[in-house]
This record gives structure tokens, C-alpha cells and sequence, in this order.
């Protein structure tokens, strides 16, 4: 599990990891996380992909967790990308609060790999 981590910026942000050739078996991933709370809880999409496979999608309201299944078939080199695409985001500066504008995604707070 790794600690908070950090903000995703823009339309696209990335995960990439890579499993060791000894673990050949089917694992889910779960990623907590929190919304930019600036986005006045207007919902916003977000779209997750693994290895360029659609996975699903989400709205974002409030904390929550998103699980992930990694399927050992879906890549023999236990490398993997998950891509999350959003849509609807905000900057502190669309807001009128801050010159930051950078557009907001989610906080990642924890990555946990079970299997």
C-alpha cells in the first residue's frame, strides 16, 4: 500500500506498475481516492482504462474507492497502464479563488494490491 499520494491534473492521468514474472495469478486493484471538493459537487466522469481496455465508468461525488480486477491474461509481461480520462473538471481559477489552473481531478490517498 503506498501513502497519499498526489492530485491528477488535466484530462488524463496514468498508473503505471509492473508485477513480478513469479506472480501469475489474477489480483484486483483498489485505489481510494478523493474529489477536488472546489467542484461544488457537481458530479464530473471519469473513465478508466486498463491496458487501453475500457474498464468502466463513474461519476464522482464523494470519497470512494475504485476496484480494479488484473487479469494475469490480459498481459504475459505483468506490465500494466490504468489511464483514468475525466470529464467536467474545474480549476481553482474557474472558480474565481486562486491563479492556480490546473484542472483538478482526484487525490489519490491509497493503492492497495490484493490477491
Amino acid at each position: 500500500m503506498l501513502g497519499r499520494l498526489a492530485w491528477s491534473e488535466g484530462k488524463n492521468a496514468f498508473l503505471f506498475f509492473e508485477l513480478s514474472e513469479n506472480n501469475k495469478k489474477d489480483y484486483e486493484l483498489e485505489i481510494s481516492y478523493s474529489p477536488y471538493s472546489k467542484n461544488k459537487k457537481e458530479n464530473y466522469d471519469l473513465s478508466i482504462y486498463l491496458n487501453n481496455i475500457f474498464h468502466k465508468k463513474i461519476k464522482i461525488i464523494d470519497h470512494d474507492v475504485i476496484k480494479i480486477p488484473i487479469k494475469y491474461s490480459l498481459n504475459n509481461k505483468n506490465k500494466f497502464i490504468i489511464n483514468f480520462e475525466f470529464d467536467g473538471l474545474v480549476s481553482p481559477y474557474d472558480l474565481f479563488e486562486s491563479p492556480d489552473a490546473r484542472k483538478l481531478g482526484i487525490l489519490l490517498n491509497s493503492i492497495i494490491l490484493k490477491g
